[in-house]
């Protein structure tokens, strides 16, 4: 059976598994299923069946907002990015940087597959309240994730398969406006000279003449080659402000994540490393009486670490303060 006779036989079908084992497979590479920091699941360490409706306050109670995966829309962005990504939108999503046209056409596309996937997990909830739980025991905002039967809905919805005719067309259209070199004609060949007659000597070769004087010396050059142009101050300001997102994204993910990561003999592992920071999270054996055991902290690296005395980051505030600052000399 064809790919697209088995999608359109599941869109059809009202059998729960068939749609979720299809779903299954991009659920697993978007969240980083089996690796650290993997969001695809917590149904080992927390009870998915801990619940109850707490009518007096309107939320759900219980485990289970612990105990359920998400997805939030920076790793949905770059599973987009992937094989995986364009098996299901049917188009090229990575390199998004390459041109504006290109950048505006990704973002477009992420913000109508992602907004889809979220609208359709507050649809689609399994119990009611999950969507707040799990934004309430992950520290997250509603709307900034999706949970795993949204995506599955999204995945199979009618709506996802007009988008996808609709940025199909925009990808074509994108491609056919990239200007297409012009190839130089060749040059054309010259005939080949025929060789010269060999000359009959009419005396014998001269002795050949000694030098008078030695060779000159090799001139030295007057002044030293022109150093390389270091970045300005706006180019600086400007890459600290692309990588701001990405830090507080990775530093949050660190926080929440912390307790189901694996340490060293050390007690110290890196959750996330760039060339502009670092991510570290520690196990501290002894705490305060209700902090937890955990400590997440934002390394600075490279032209970040310039300039500034406080290179190590333990809060929000202060990393926001040491990307968004005016000099970096």
């Amino acid at each position: 059976m064809a790919l697209k006779d088995a999608i359109h036989e599941l869109r059809e079908t009202s059998d729960t598994q068939k749609r979720a084992q299809y779903a299954r497979q991009f659920w697993d590479v978007a969240t980083r299923a089996g690796q650290p920091g993997a969001t695809t699941t917590f149904h080992e360490q927390h009870d998915k069946n801990d619940y109850y409706w707490d009518a007096v306050h309107n939320m759900q109670r219980g485990d289970r907002g612990n105990a359920l995966g998400y997805l939030t829309q920076m790793r949905f962005t770059r599973w987009l990015g992937t094989e995986s990504g364009r098996r299901v939108t049917g188009v090229d999503c990575s390199g998004a940087g390459r041109n504006g046209e290109r950048e505006q056409r990704v973002r477009q596309i992420v913000m109508q597959f992602f907004g889809l996937a979220v609208r359709l997990s507050k649809r689609c909830e399994i119990r009611r309240g999950d969507v707040e739980a799990v934004a309430r025991c992950r520290s997250l905002n509603v709307g900034s994730f999706c949970l795993f039967p949204g995506f599955t809905e999204a995945l199979l919805s009618h709506e996802l398969r007009e988008l996808s005719d609709a940025w199909r067309a925009a990808e074509a259209a994108e491609a056919t406006s990239a200007p297409v070199p012009t190839p130089l004609p060749p040059a054309p060949r010259l005939p080949t000279p025929l060789p010269p007659a060999p000359r009959l000597p009419t005396q014998p070769p001269a002795a050949p003449r000694l030098p008078t004087q030695p060779p000159a010396a090799p001139r030295l050059p007057t002044q030293p080659p022109a150093a390389p142009q270091a970045p300005s101050e706006a180019d600086l300001q400007r890459l600290a402000a692309s990588a701001l997102v990405a830090a507080l994204q990775d530093f949050g993910e660190a926080e929440r994540l912390a307790p189901s990561l694996s340490f060293g003999a050390t007690g110290c592992r890196t959750y996330a490393q760039t060339s502009l920071y670092e991510v570290r999270v520690k196990r501290v054996s002894r705490t305060r009486s209700g902090r937890p055991p955990f400590e997440c902290c934002v390394l600075l690296r490279g032209v970040l670490k310039r300039g500034t005395r406080n290179t190590v980051l333990r809060t929000a505030k202060e990393i926001k303060d040491a990307f968004s600052r005016k000099h970096f000399c």
